[in-house]
């Protein structure tokens, strides 16, 4: 028996559907509000102590507010309401037929990933702070997740808060694609811990909701790629995949590799380019109809957990936070099919979710993942140069927590001559992509340049990467004791002449631009040249 009679009825499966999307609605509410660019004040983070900064800010006191309260309800013994119930792990992971679903260990095991990759997380030389107290605290909040559900929303918030240390205003904004889905799902739960005394929707509820909201991810980025161009097949038809597998090579992936046997590998990934693109599509458009069946949803998310594998080992793109959430969610959905078999069997639960998941791009924070592939690449490669004039590239991983900034290349304001892609040679337009493709030689990437280039030249941000670069350099010192176990990058980029700058004097910092062009059998050197130079004269390890 799935269910008591009271849960089979009509009336509570509508009942449960308006409570999505009540918890869906509370997450627009409480991501909005997590998420706000408070993270732009530098003055914020050049403090020690960054959460007791951040409760400045009303939004964050609001979240931080109604935690507490529920806490404070939960724990206080008084006369309660008969419309409140009680959080506790027990109460939420109780279904209506007395029967449960384990959520406690998979959203300690979430958080604890979460928690991994900041209390683990490289000294900030940009700011000169380690927030050893913020790290602390997060570690903490995973033991207090683990006592009760209400303590995710001020994980979260805490997440949020040290996360964002990884931008510099002005010139370098820490990347959130890779953290975004699990973000999104600590909210929905969040969201739905707060309305869950006053609704008693049951974990199935949510179940439900982290369903949509992860297939609504997916969908937006399939939608992004059929959005490029007026033809919505553009990109499936003309999108080279192959040139990624190039692109990132030439960003420091898979460096060990020769540069035939690159061109080799990118060949035959080529004949397969529109299968792979075509695949793609599928995988990220069909989590649209797999709501109907409970075996496509399973079979649906170890798809996608594939698809995340192929990005890593063709591109170095390694987005583990997005797996671990496809493996939860999948664990949660295998495991109790039988408790959860009714969404999947009742036409109305398909329908809401069909329609909650087309909405999506109206209330989801997810990232517009579309873009053509070209086989035109750019690199901006941070060389240090030694008091015996000896240079090396400083690899981007040295770079974090801002490592993410420097592996996508977005330094075109350095150029005062048009920019013609971004980040691995990609381009939002198809036709400076159409016309990349027919290039062969230098002379034609000129011509692209004069027709279709974009000019991003801005002295300010110059002056603001040099102040960056002197900052970091001032305040670099050798290693860091937290580093031994740090968690996987979400973009490997290791050059092949890299840095030891271990008791090393650094005389002065350059940026080498590169442009390189791939005709199928050759990678041709299109550009290479310093664009910017700032003395340091600091010594390394003092």
């Amino acid at each position: 028996m799935i269910a008591n009679q009271s849960e089979n009825t009509s009336q509570a499966y509508i009942r449960r559907i308006f409570h999505t999307f009540l918890i869906l609605l509370t997450y627009v509410f409480v991501s909005s509000f997590s998420l706000t660019g408070f993270y732009r004040l530098p003055r914020i983070y050049a403090s020690e102590v960054l959460f007791v900064n951040m409760v400045d800010f009303l939004h964050l006191r609001l979240i931080l507010g109604a935690a507490l309260l529920l806490l404070i309800v939960n724990y206080v013994k008084f006369p309660r309401s008969a419309l409140y119930q009680t959080i506790t792990w027990d109460n939420v992971q109780r279904l209506p037929d007395g029967k449960s679903i384990q959520l406690r260990v998979p959203m300690t095991l979430l958080v604890g990933g979460f928690a991994w990759t900041m209390v683990a997380y490289d000294y900030n030389f940009y700011y000169d702070q380690a927030y050893y107290l913020d790290r602390l605290l997060l570690a903490l909040l995973v033991i207090l997740v683990y006592v009760n559900p209400i303590f995710v929303s001020l994980f979260t918030l805490q997440f949020v808060v040290l996360e964002h240390q990884s931008s510099a205003p002005g010139i370098l904004y820490g990347g959130e694609i890779d953290k975004a889905l699990p973000l999104a799902v600590l909210s929905v739960f969040s969201a739905w811990i707060f309305l869950r005394p006053f609704l008693k929707s049951p974990a199935t509820t949510f179940l439900f909701s982290v369903l949509c909201i992860t297939i609504a991810f997916y969908f937006v980025a399939g939608i992004a790629k059929l959005y490029l161009d007026d033809d919505p097949l553009a990109w499936l038809r003309h999108n080279e995949l192959h040139a990624l597998f190039v692109a990132s090579y030439l960003n420091g992936w898979l460096a060990f590799l020769d540069r035939q046997t690159i061109i080799e590998i990118a060949r035959v990934l080529g004949y397969f380019s529109r299968v792979l693109a075509f695949m793609t599509l599928i995988i990220e458009l069909g989590g649209l109809f797999v709501l109907f069946n409970l075996r496509l949803t399973t079979a649906w998310l170890l798809v996608t957990i594939g698809l995340h594998i192929g990005i890593f080992l063709s591109s170095g793109i390694f987005f583990w936070k997005w797996i671990l959430m496809d493996l939860i969610i999948f664990y949660w959905v295998w495991q109790y099919r039988e408790d959860v078999r009714f969404l999947f069997s009742k036409k109305l639960y398909g329908v809401a979710g069909i329609v909650l998941v087309l909405l999506s791009p109206f209330y989801v924070r997810a990232p517009l993942l579309g873009w053509f592939d070209t086989r035109f690449t750019t690199t901006y490669d941070v060389e240090a140069v030694m008091e015996d004039g000896d240079r090396c590239v400083i690899p981007r991983l040295d770079f974090a927590p801002f490592e993410i900034s420097f592996a996508q290349n977005r330094f075109w304001y350095l150029m005062p001559e048009s920019y013609l892609v971004g980040t691995y040679g990609s381009t939002d337009r198809r036709e400076i992509a159409r016309l990349l493709e027919e290039a062969v030689s230098a002379d034609d990437i000129a011509a692209v340049r004069l027709a279709s280039g974009r000019n991003g030249y801005d002295p300010e941000q110059i002056e603001e990467l040099k102040v960056f670069l002197t900052r970091y350099f001032d305040n670099r010192r050798d290693g860091f004791w937290l580093s031994f176990i740090h968690p996987p990058y979400h973009i490997h980029s290791m050059p092949r002449n890299g840095c030891d700058l271990e008791n090393q004097t650094v005389e002065r910092v350059e940026v080498r631009y590169h442009e390189f062009l791939y005709t199928e059998d050759e990678i041709l050197t299109v550009t290479d040249r310093i664009v910017l130079e700032v003395p340091i004269a600091v010594e390394e390890g003092d």
